[in-house]
């Protein structure tokens, strides 16, 4: 009966340490700050990362687009600038700029498995591009995304807008990258004057034009899980960087793995223990 309980005890911890952790920095931008910035989704900590390319009109316009990819970069776009500009994520600094030809651009989301990057125009259309620099398609599904107009996602197959569907309905809307048709609503958040949104595979992250806060969601159900408010004008985008190397976002599954298995051998060890 001891043996069960110690390897029930070991099992429990382990599961929760297992359960998804929250993002902590998030990377965005700012009105009146022209420098791409980090977020700590947690306490609503603030800090510049280094300025946007030359041109951006973060610090007099809310309608712009960022979002990570699994390669460690960001992309980046707003209303004045033309195309979809590759960043690094340390300073800020321009890597690269690719063709985008849609304008008003309030929010960008890319898919590695579909090499698709999605994104909103000021038609209040969200746009499909293969690949960066590729050909243009509307969704099939017609969402008008409600202005500024943010998108976000994890770069791995789920992605969310807030839009207006056929009817009217506002909602933040989760679209599949394959189909381009919406395979789940999330009613329970107020999605007016939205700006920023961003997925890190376990939590959703929203900020709006009106409230200083950021707000952490179930992906799922839109409740809220928790807010943390931050100082300065509304954020006007929001991404999140898949964790590289040990760097930012949640914890790499491996170790959640290896601590697993760690538990797994100490019950093991406790058993032959008890054997013999």
């Amino acid at each position: 009966m001891h043996l069960k309980k110690l390897g029930l005890t070991l099992i429990a911890g382990l599961a929760f340490i297992a359960l998804p952790t929250q993002a902590t920095w998030l990377y965005g931008t700012q009105g009146g700050n022209d420098n791409l910035i980090r977020i700590d989704s947690v306490t609503g900590a603030i800090e510049n990362v280094g300025l946007l390319p030359a041109g951006s009109n973060s610090a007099q316009d809310p309608v712009q687009g960022l979002t990570g990819r699994a390669d460690g970069t960001l992309l980046y776009t707003d209303n004045t600038l033309d195309g979809v500009h590759v960043l690094n994520p340390t300073d800020g600094g321009l890597i690269t700029t690719l063709a985008l030809p849609v304008t008003g651009r309030g929010g960008l989301s890319f898919d590695t498995p579909t090499n698709l990057l999605f994104s909103v125009t000021d038609l209040g259309t969200v746009v499909a591009q293969l690949g960066l620099g590729g050909p243009i398609a509307p969704l099939p599904f017609p969402l008008n995304p409600v202005f500024p107009g943010a998108l976000g996602g994890d770069d791995q197959g789920r992605h969310f807008v807030s839009a207006f569907d056929p009817t009217g309905l506002a909602a933040i809307y989760e679209i599949d990258p394959v189909s381009g048709f919406p395979i789940n609503a999330l009613g329970d958040f107020f999605p007016f004057e939205m700006s920023g949104l961003a997925f890190d595979g376990s939590f959703l992250y929203a900020t709006n034009l009106i409230e200083p806060f950021i707000y952490t969601l179930d992906p799922n159900t839109g409740a809220v899980v928790s807010a943390a408010m931050f100082d300065g004008l509304p954020i006007t985008s929001l991404a999140f960087l898949p964790a590289q190397d040990g760097g930012d976002g949640e914890v790499p599954a491996p170790a959640t793995l290896a601590l697993l298995a760690l538990g797994l051998i100490g019950i093991r060890q406790v058993k032959r223990k008890a054997i013999a």
